[in-house]
Order: structure tokens, then C-alpha cells, then sequence
């Protein structure tokens, strides 16, 4: 318990320990693993899951992509198709994707606005180097280079044979959720600056460059800030969060 709740093991290892014990629970030694439970097997996975969240991370820096911004997935290419079958959704949870697949061949990210073949064409992976494509429109279908899924938001990483792939892509839902955690932390800040305790009514004046996004997200933000909204010109210098300018006011 003492590495999870310090505060709390302290609290009842001083209840217990009796004279000639150590003085703190943090100065005695770990017991030894029993090793007949230790699963390697998963250990092993997990630690290629550390090494696949730390790409995805990078490749998420790299594109200036917020870790709070969840994204929609990411792929995994594999020899097998079976190396992360037990950390798939923990991986999906430390680089904040909806979800995770694993494949031998190249990911299959279903569907893709291509300008080359103008229309909806879907993706059926064929080798490590070379994606089929095939036309939904005329069902013809098409080779193309794993370059054209780098024209399409799609970023890749090779970690030894494993390779990491992260779908960029966000449509409009997506980006309004970002731009409602952005306000959201935005609001909440304001709160604290004011002194407002938890659980503190506070009326909330807010101007948007775009009133139909807080029409939509009214309720929410009156629940997760604890505040009344009401939509009002400000007069005041606008801020940037996502795609969409905000001028905030809190009025306890």
C-alpha cells in the first residue's frame, strides 16, 4: 500500500508497529516477488506498451497535438498481430485515443477523403510497403504508397519491428470537444483566481465568436463549473483556445 497511499500506510503502520520496529513504513525493504506469479509474459507486453505510448506521445508533440485532445485511434503493425492483445486499452488510455487496433499489415483506417481518386475510397491493407485501395464508388481498385496515408493525417513511428501509427484526423465533433475542455479548464481557472470555493454558485458571462457552440454546450458548462451562464458582449480582448475566441467573466 505504501508506494500507492504513503499517508494512509504510515498512518496504520504507526497503529501497529511494535518497539525495535522502523520508525516509517517508507524505511523498510520490499518483500522479494513470489516469482511463480509473476507473469513475464505480460510484463514483457507492458513494457512494449510503455515504449508504444512514448511514441505516440512524440509523434502527438510533434504535430502540436495536446495529450488532453483525445484523438480517434492509433495502430499497431506487428509480426504477429498478437503482441499487445492484453494492453491494447491501456495504451489507448495513456496517449488518450478512442481506441487501439493491432495488425500484421498496414493499419486499416477505414475510410479516407482521397482529392487523387475524388471520392471515398476504403482501405484494405496488403504488405509492410504497399496499401490496396479500393473505390467504393466504382469498385476498382488501386495501389498506393504508404506515403498517401502520411498525405492523409496519418503519422507513423518504427519501434524495432513494431511500427506505431496515429491517425491525426479530427472532425468537427472532435475539435468541439477540444475546444470544451480547453474553456472548461479555462472557466475553472478563472473560479480559483476569484477564491471560489467547490461547490460555490458563481454567475458565468460569456462571449463567443461563435454563439451556436455555447448554445449547444450550455448545460455541460453550467454542470462541470458549477455556474449560470449567460451570453453577453464584453467588450474585452478575446482569447484563442482551439479554433473558436472566447472573453470570459465570473461574477460570484
Amino acid at each position: 500500500m505504501a508506494p500507492i497511499t504513503p499517508h494512509l500506510s504510515e498512518f496504520y503502520y504507526q497503529k501497529m508497529r511494535s518497539k525495535g520496529d522502523e520508525e516509517s513504513i517508507h524505511l523498510l525493504e520490499l518483500k522479494n516477488a513470489e516469482q511463480k506469479i509473476v507473469n513475464k509474459k505480460l510484463e514483457e507486453e507492458m513494457q512494449k506498451a510503455k515504449e508504444a505510448a512514448e511514441a505516440l506521445l512524440a509523434l502527438r508533440d510533434e504535430n502540436k497535438l495536446k495529450l488532453r485532445w483525445q484523438l480517434k485511434e492509433a495502430a499497431l503493425q506487428t509480426q504477429s498481430g498478437k503482441e499487445f492483445a492484453k494492453t491494447k486499452e491501456i495504451l489507448a488510455r495513456m496517449a488518450n485515443v478512442k481506441k487501439v487496433t493491432e495488425q500484421k499489415n498496414a493499419p486499416g483506417f477505414k475510410k479516407f477523403a482521397s482529392k487523387e481518386l475524388g471520392t471515398t475510397i476504403a482501405v484494405s491493407p496488403a504488405s509492410d510497403e504497399l496499401a490496396v485501395f479500393k473505390d467504393t464508388a466504382t469498385g476498382k481498385t488501386k495501389k498506393l504508397g504508404t506515403t498517401f496515408l502520411a498525405e492523409q493525417g496519418v503519422k507513423e513511428k518504427k519501434l524495432g519491428t513494431t511500427k506505431v501509427f496515429l491517425n491525426l484526423e479530427a472532425d468537427e465533433e472532435l475539435k468541439q470537444e477540444w475546444e470544451l475542455s480547453e474553456l472548461l479548464r479555462r472557466i475553472q481557472y478563472s473560479r480559483k483566481k476569484a477564491g471560489l470555493k467547490p461547490g460555490q454558485k458563481a454567475s458565468l458571462l460569456i462571449e463567443c465568436s461563435d454563439a451556436g457552440f455555447v448554445k449547444k454546450f450550455k448545460a455541460r458548462i453550467e454542470k462541470e463549473t458549477g455556474t449560470k451562464l449567460a451570453e453577453q458582449e464584453l467588450g474585452t480582448t478575446r482569447e484563442k483556445l482551439v479554433e473558436r475566441e472566447f472573453s470570459i467573466e465570473l461574477k460570484a
